[in-house]
């Protein structure tokens, strides 16, 4: 196996939840309700968020190890959602992030134990996800999973909800950049199936990592594939055929895996090079969410 393991990624959850809320810790009440990067979302909200997601992964943790179905939102998504995402009756800004930090140790803890096989172990997917959620497939899209998936997508939650706090935290680690990218691009085929995804889009648009491998992401209609090649001297060039030829690559975005990566999760990435400006925009209709 290369890559980051299971565990590896367990690890590297547990060092952003600590970086996370020593950050946190030195805010008082003002800046923890001050807006965050996410439209609607304050400072406070995401640490509920990141709270109640430590929580729930831990019970689904057990759950799954037990042999019990489970899910993200036992109560209904709709239901329970808005709940989770402030604090409890009578508990104070800095109360949440107490609570943060000794869930996330749980977490850390319930993960710890777990060996190889155990990461393999099924389990319910995530509820569907929308707005300023990271996780969880999109709607009429919940295929069968298992722990190690989740371990992706909280690690997803935690670096980049981290930036989304807008206090300093925008450098993503090494593991996540290194299992995101791969988990990100194989996840497009079902965001292109959302309802929402735009219709009748026929294209092929070139995902130049400046330090590794390049993604011709090729999109026809309901379908979409990712061809991964080599980059580097030796590497063939990528196919530019004439205007309306099926080979023509019609825009290409070029910058480190973090930049990719930024750009498939719909978050800034300044030093990415785009060769059609309007291709982030075009991207996100094409595969709505995050």
């Amino acid at each position: 196996m290369t890559g980051p393991s299971p565990s590896d990624v367990a690890d590297a959850v547990g060092r952003r939840t600590r970086e996370l809320v020593t950050t946190l810790e030195r805010l008082d009440a003002a800046a923890l309700a001050a807006p965050s990067r996410l439209p609607g979302w304050s400072r406070l909200t995401i640490a509920c968020h990141l709270r109640y997601g430590a929580i729930t992964l831990r019970r689904m943790t057990a759950d799954a190890v037990a042999g019990r179905p489970t899910a993200y939102y036992p109560g209904g998504r709709e239901a329970q959602r808005p709940f989770t995402l402030v604090p409890a009756p009578g508990e104070s800004p800095a109360d949440v992030v107490h609570s943060l930090a000794s869930e996330g140790e749980g977490l850390a803890a319930a993960w710890a134990v777990l060996g190889p096989d155990d990461w393999s172990t099924p389990v319910a997917p995530p509820r569907p996800a929308d707005g300023g959620d990271t996780a969880g497939p999109p709607p009429g899209e919940e295929p069968t999973v298992d722990l190690a998936f989740h371990g992706v997508l909280r690690l997803t939650e935690v670096e980049v909800h981290g930036s989304d706090l807008d206090v300093g935290l925008d450098r993503w680690s090494d593991t996540f950049v290194e299992v995101g990218l791969p988990f990100r691009l194989a996840g497009l085929a079902a965001r292109r199936r959302r309802p929402d995804a735009a219709p009748d889009v026929h294209a092929r648009w070139l995902l130049r990592d400046t330090g590794g491998p390049s993604h011709l992401v090729t999109i026809a209609g309901p379908d979409v594939t990712v061809t991964t090649s080599p980059t580097g001297p030796d590497a063939p060039a990528p196919p530019q055929g004439p205007a309306g030829a099926a080979d023509r690559i019609d825009a290409t975005a070029e910058g480190s895996a973090h930049d990719l990566l930024a750009f498939l999760l719909g978050r800034p990435a300044p030093a990415l090079v785009l060769s059609d400006p309007s291709l982030p925009a075009r991207f996100g209709a094409t595969f709505p969410g995050p």
